[in-house]
C-alpha cells in the first residue's frame, strides 16, 4: 500500500484547495474585537477574487475560517469584516450573500463590520440589501456601520488589525498557507493512522499465532522472514513518518529560532494558535507508538536465532520430561525418601545421604532432560 492509497478520515470541514487559500477571499490573520471574537476578513484588495471563484468555493473558504476559529480560539463565535469603500452594488450583494448563507450554514457569526461605500447609491443599495436580509429573519446578528477606518478601531484595538486599517498585527499569508497545509498534512496522517491501528494490531497477532503454530507443529521457521513481514507491516502505516513529522513540528515550535520559515512565523499572533494541535497529535502517535510495540514485542517471544524454539515452547518440553520422570521413576523414589529422621545422628546423617544418593539421581535427571 503506497501513502498515496491510504483511507482517508473526512473531516467535517474539509480545507479548500491552494489555489483557493491563495486567493486571499478571506483571512483569518488571529486578530479579535474587543469582545474576543476572531475576526475573519474580506480583504478590499482582493473583491475580484470572489468574482472569479465559484461562489462554493469562497463558502467553504469561509466555512473553514471559521471551524480554525473554533478549533484554535475555542471560540463559540466569530466576527467578519468587511471594507466596502470603494465596492459597487455588485460587490455589496455578493459580499451580504455570502455572509448569509455562512451563517445559515454554520451560525456562528456574532457581529459583521461593515465599512460604509464612499458611492451614495452604493450605500443606499447596501442600505435596502441589509433591510431586505432583516425582513426575511436571515440577520441573526449584529451589524456594525462604520465610516472608515478609524472609526474601526473603536471595536477592533489597532494591534489586532492589519496594516491596511491601520494596525499593527504582523501577517504573512503565504507563509500561513504553507504552514497550515502541512498541519493539516499531518493531521491527515494521524487520523489515517488511528483509522488503521487496529487492524495492524490483528495483523501482528495473526503473525505470533502462526509462528507459535508452526513451532510447535516442529515447522521450520525463518526468523528473517518473520522479521520483514513484522516490517512490512509497520511501514504500512506510516507511523514513523508521522512521529518524525511531529516531533519536527514540536521543535520547531518550541525553537522557531531553529528554522527561518518558523521564526518568520513565530513573529505572527496566529503561529501559537495554529500549532496548538502538533502536541496533541504526538501524543497520539506516542500512544499508537507503544500498541505497535507491545504487538511487535509479543512476536518476538523466544524467536531469537533460527530454528530456536520460543521460551514458552521451550519451558513446556522441560515440564513434560519432568513429568514423565516422575511417572517411570521419580515417584517411587521420592517416596522413599520422605521418612523422617527418629535421631539426631540421624538428621546429621542427611546431607551425606544427599550427597551420595539425592544429587545423583538429580544429575542423572539432568542428563535425562538434555538427551531425551
Amino acid at each position: 500500500m503506497t501513502k498515496g492509497d491510504m483511507p482517508t478520515q473526512q473531516n467535517t470541514i474539509q480545507m479548500p484547495g491552494e489555489d483557493i487559500l491563495l486567493s486571499q477571499a478571506a483571512v483569518l490573520p488571529g486578530g479579535f474585537d474587543k469582545s474576543r471574537h476572531p475576526v475573519i476578513i474580506l480583504p478590499p484588495s482582493q473583491y475580484p477574487n470572489l468574482f472569479q471563484l465559484r461562489k462554493k468555493d469562497v463558502l467553504q473558504l469561509l466555512r473553514y475560517l471559521t471551524h480554525l476559529s473554533r478549533v484554535w480560539f475555542s471560540s463559540q463565535g466569530i466576527a467578519v469584516l468587511a471594507d466596502l469603500t470603494s465596492a459597487d452594488q455588485e460587490v455589496v450583494s455578493l459580499v451580504l450573500g455570502l455572509i448569509h448563507k455562512l451563517q445559515a450554514s454554520v451560525g456562528k457569526i456574532k457581529v459583521l463590520y461593515l465599512i460604509l461605500p464612499e458611492n451614495r447609491s452604493t450605500k443606499k443599495h447596501l442600505a435596502k440589501e441589509i433591510q431586505k436580509l432583516q425582513k426575511e429573519g436571515a440577520c441573526h446578528f449584529q451589524i456594525t456601520l462604520l465610516r472608515n477606518t478609524s472609526d474601526l478601531q473603536t471595536y477592533i484595538d489597532q494591534s489586532q488589525l492589519l496594516a491596511y486599517f491601520g494596525g499593527t498585527l504582523a501577517y504573512n499569508h503565504k507563509a500561513w498557507v504553507k504552514l497550515q497545509m502541512r498541519l493539516e498534512d499531518l493531521d491527515k496522517l494521524v487520523e489515517n493512522i488511528l483509522a488503521q491501528l487496529p487492524q495492524t494490531l490483528e495483523k501482528l497477532n495473526s503473525l505470533q499465532r502462526q509462528v507459535t503454530s508452526s513451532l510447535r507443529a516442529n515447522e521450520d521457521v525463518k526468523v528473517q522472514q518473520v522479521e520483514t513481514k513484522k516490517s512490512l507491516i509497520r511501514k504500512d502505516l506510516y507511523l514513523d513518518e508521522a512521529l518524525k513529522e511531529a516531533d519536527a513540528l514540536l521543535e520547531y515550535m518550541n525553537n522557531p529560532h531553529l528554522d527561518g520559515f518558523f521564526s518568520l512565523m513565530s513573529r505572527q499572533a496566529v503561529f501559537k494558535p495554529m500549532m496548538s494541535g502538533v502536541p496533541l497529535n504526538y501524543t497520539k502517535l506516542l500512544k499508537a507508538k507503544r500498541k505497535l510495540d507491545n504487538a511487535t514485542k509479543d512476536c518476538e517471544v523466544g524467536l531469537g536465532t533460527e530454528g530456536e524454539l520460543p521460551n514458552v515452547v521451550l519451558l513446556e518440553n522441560e515440564m513434560k520430561k519432568i513429568i514423565s520422570w516422575i511417572d517411570l521413576k521419580g515417584r517411587s523414589y521420592l517416596n522413599s525418601q520422605t521418612d523422617v529422621p527418629e535421631t539426631l545422628r540421624e538428621a546429621q546423617h542427611l546431607p551425606i545421604k544427599f550427597d551420595r544418593e539425592i544429587y545423583k539421581q538429580a544429575k542423572y535427571a539432568g542428563w535425562f532432560f538434555q538427551t531425551s
